[in-house]
């Protein structure tokens, strides 16, 4: 999932070919066998069997329902295709960006179909800013180890961000000063200044701690 172009509608009409027999139900719960070899040197030396797939399905029991269900993801886009197969419940989200929000939103739908405690999204509060007039600070490489990190770029009125890969651009978008949300990350990029107001370096607002330095 995630790699190839689909709509809801697609996803819709694999649930109904599982509802009439096309696709057998047991199907979605049996186990394959799914080899993790560990090595060494280039003799493997003992494989585990994970019992919580089936034909490429991930099996999972979520309060206290079974379900059945993939996603996935590739530059750009991510979808959640679940079945609850005791319940004749479907859930597909398709999103155009590539985190986890597809999943979290998909659980999120059957926990409401279900009348259990479910997460309200929060609109995001943005602030005035143009790129034009005040992104110059900002611009420039920041690594946060050799070869990866971002490249701040002004395109117009935006403040783009690419980072190392995928290279594709994300415009960032103005949350407080000097804080900047990514949606592809869905986190928020903070810009450290040092004591002179020059910006030295950036961190994504979860992790602190962990620092890209600006290189040029």
């Amino acid at each position: 999932m995630g790699c190839l172009h689909g709509f809801t509608t697609d996803s819709h009409q694999e649930n109904l070919r599982v509802e009439v027999g096309a696709v057998e139900k047991a199907a979605l719960r049996a186990p394959f066998t799914f080899l993790v070899f560990l090595f060494v040197g280039a003799h493997p030396i003992s494989a585990q069997v994970n019992e919580h797939v089936g034909y490429g399905w991930f099996l999972r029991e979520r309060d206290g329902r079974r379900v059945s269900y993939y996603n996935g993801n590739t530059p750009g886009v991510s979808g959640y295709f679940a079945l609850y197969p005791d319940e004749d419940l479907c859930v597909v989200v398709l999103a155009n960006h590539d985190i986890p929000r597809a999943t979290s939103i998909g659980q999120d739908i059957a926990a409401a179909v279900f009348n259990e405690e479910y997460r309200v999204p929060i609109p995001l509060e943005t602030i005035p800013f143009s790129a034009s007039e005040n992104g110059l600070d900002y611009v420039g490489s920041y690594e946060f180890a050799p070869d990866y990190g971002f490249d701040i770029t002004i395109e117009g009125d935006a403040l783009l961000a690419r980072i190392a890969w995928p290279r594709y651009p994300a415009t960032l978008i103005p949350v407080g000063r000097d804080r900047f949300f990514h949606r592809y990350f869905w986190n928020t990029l903070v810009f450290v200044r040092n004591s002179d107001g020059e910006i030295e370096s950036l961190h994504w607002a979860s992790a602190p701690e962990s620092l890209a330095r600006r290189v040029r």
